[in-house]
């Protein structure tokens, strides 16, 4: 760009110094053929000054820009070399820390390949054990889930009782209506009104007391078995709670017990007493708590002792006077006068209430 504008400049001055009055000063010597010729000359060389001199214009602006931006680049390429002496250093100083790192990596495993020797043996026995443990829990867990599903099934069979309580109850308050109603139809007499008379309604007031307390009486029963629901649920939920409790207090008991320094004789002696002795919570958690006696049966009998039996006629039978009286067999004082109350419910034990 330099060269070119001086080449410019150059010419510049040269057409100046073309135009000079000196070199105009004898106008009147040429021949008047020649005047046109020289004002187009002159009229062409003024439009390439002009030309000349915007094109140096030009170049003079660009050039400034350039050296603008050159100024701008120098700045920017001192401060990028700035950052680079920076960053080598950190990267020296980063490699000058993993070598020493890499050197202490070394000592500490010089170390521990030292150390390690004479514990080898006790980290194998750790090894078993911890393999023992997790056999142990294995056997645990499977015993908790078999009493966890005991207690569903003594749940399950609860509610199926209840279930057939409500149903006996219904059918019973269905029957009795319909008994009621059939004795209250055979009472009354043909071709007679309606009258309730003084025995009738007695009867049929003591019905009523009899079933409003047997009513009561199978609430209560309700009542209690759903008691026992709720206490077999947190029984249930208590169990699954200490099994992990459980588990991990063997575990902390076996690993203390076995790190403790003790004699071979004693540490031998405890191990077969381990193996031979099964914990009692075990075998107590593994018994099904399904209850022994059906609660329906408990049921019918404590309903069928509810109502009153009706009293046997008793006559008065003189053919046996002036003999020895029998004595009664042996078995028969041992029998027990309550083992007729498993029997059960049916509608022949009600007592049949009739009008007098």
């Amino acid at each position: 760009m330099k060269e070119e504008n001086e080449k410019l400049f150059k010419n510049y001055q040269t057409l100046k110094i073309s135009q000079t009055p000196g070199a105009l000063a004898n106008p009147t010597t040429q021949d008047d053929n020649n005047l046109h010729v020289t004002s187009t000359a002159k009229q062409q060389i003024t439009g390439k000054i002009q030309e000349l001199e915007t094109s140096l214009r030009e170049a003079k602006e660009s050039t400034m820009h350039k050296e603008v931006k050159i100024v701008k680049m120098q700045k920017e390429l001192e401060m990028t070399n700035d950052i680079i002496a920076k960053l080598q250093a950190q990267v020296s100083e980063s490699n000058k820390c993993l070598e020493k790192s890499k050197e202490m990596i070394q000592v500490l495993e010089d170390k521990v390949a030292l150390g390690t020797k004479p514990y080898k043996e006790e980290i194998e026995d750790l090894k078993m054990k911890l393999v023992k443990i997790d056999l142990e829990k294995m056997k645990t867990a499977k015993e908790f889930e078999k009493e966890i599903a005991s207690t569903k099934a003594t749940v399950e069979y609860q509610k199926e009782v209840i279930r057939a309580l409500r149903e006996n109850l219904r059918r019973n308050q269905q029957a009795q209506d319909i008994s009621m109603v059939s004795e209250d139809h055979d009472s009354q007499p043909p071709n007679k009104p309606l009258t309730c008379g003084g025995g009738s309604g007695i009867v049929q007031s003591t019905k009523a007391l009899i079933l409003k307390s047997e009513y009561a009486r199978l609430k209560k029963e309700i009542s209690k078995l759903k008691q026992q629901n709720e206490q077999l649920i947190k029984q249930k939920s208590k169990l699954s709670s200490s099994s992990s409790s459980h588990l991990s207090s063997e575990v902390l008991k076996e690993v203390t017990c076995e790190n403790s320094p003790k004699s071979p004789e004693v540490t031998g002696a405890a191990l077969e007493k381990r193996q031979r002795t099964p914990s009692q919570c075990r075998e107590w958690n593994v018994q099904d708590p399904v209850p022994k006696e059906s609660p329906k049966s408990w049921f019918f009998d404590s309903r069928s002792k509810s109502f009153p039996s009706p009293h046997p006629v008793r006559y008065f039978d003189n053919s046996g006077l002036g003999l020895c009286p029998e004595e009664p067999p042996a078995g028969a004082e041992n029998v027990d006068p309550r083992s007729g109350s498993c029997q059960t419910f049916s509608g022949k034990d009600l007592p049949e209430c009739k009008i007098q």
